[in-house]
């Protein structure tokens, strides 16, 4: 019986080490899984950052626009004064005008052109921050598991331990 219970007592102490290496394993995973989370989060950063940097340049864009709308119209308010005033400049100042007018149309499709890469961009970087926020669910989703099997296996560490308590205690 005493050889029986030292066999029991020495499959429970192996079968302790052996839980102890596979809760230190997964807790070297959940470190793992800790890293790349926080990395994840720095990304997002790096995200929200440049959607910053990109919004000050559509307002820059949207600026620029607005003073040349400005321009054009003190322009053209400047322009229709002088033809009142001045019948001979008449074909001057239409030629004059149409430049303007040529100008803020080239203006309107760069501006429409910015526009449209900037919701490019903008598309962009929200299915990249989908795509961040999903393996950031991933991973929460494994470190749950993976501290759920953790629990588990301490859980079964106990048993084993107590099951060797009790043998001990009965040899």
């Amino acid at each position: 019986r005493l050889q029986e219970a030292e066999d029991r007592a020495t499959a429970a102490g192996k079968q302790a080490e052996s839980l102890s290496l596979e809760l230190a394993q997964r807790a070297r995973e959940k470190e793992s899984v800790e890293q790349e989370r926080d990395e994840i989060a720095r990304m997002k950063e790096r995200f929200q950052s440049r959607m910053g940097m990109l919004e000050e340049q559509l307002q820059s864009s949207e600026r620029a626009r607005r003073e040349e709308q400005t321009r054009y119209d003190k322009s053209e308010n400047s322009w229709r004064g002088e033809l009142q005033r001045e019948n001979l400049k008449v074909r001057e100042t239409i030629a004059e005008k149409g430049a303007v007018e040529t100008k803020a149309a080239e203006l309107e499709v760069r501006l429409a052109v910015a526009e449209e890469q900037r919701q490019r961009t903008v598309q962009d970087y929200e299915r990249q921050l989908k795509s961040f926020e999903e393996r950031l669910e991933a991973s929460n989703r494994e470190a749950k598991a993976r501290e759920q099997a953790l629990r588990d296996a301490l859980s079964r560490k106990d048993q084993v331990l107590q099951e060797h308590q009790r043998s001990v205690a009965q040899a």
